[in-house]
């Protein structure tokens, strides 16, 4: 089954690094842990994911159970689960106005 979910497009130039970037502000002050980019990504080929993001529950269930045993990996959000180890996971595009609220700047 192939799950849809919602993608924005991104307006900045998405970068990987090669640390968690909440310890970016701690690693800047030692130039012995520098945090380095490591991928430049196409800002055509990324998207911002969007929630909510929708399942059935058993299935979803299941998926995070076999994630729980399978793997001690960490996942970003549950179509991630999904697309390791339920099926496919296709875009469609996202609202802007469906703004994700995760700190409380965010309902100013």
């Amino acid at each position: 089954m192939t799950l849809l979910f919602p993608l924005l497009p991104v307006t900045e130039t998405p970068k990987e690094i090669n640390a968690p970037l909440w310890s970016l502000s701690e690693q800047c002050k030692s130039a012995n842990k520098a945090v380095l980019i490591t991928r430049h990504l196409k800002r055509a080929n990324t998207g911002a994911a969007q929630t909510p993001q929708c399942f059935k529950f058993p299935e979803i269930l299941n998926a995070h159970e076999k994630a729980a045993i399978f793997t001690d990996e960490e996942f970003t959000d549950d179509a991630e689960i999904w697309g390791r180890f339920c099926g496919d996971v296709a875009a469609i595009q996202g609202e802007a106005e469906n703004r994700k609220i995760t700190f409380a700047e965010d309902l100013i």
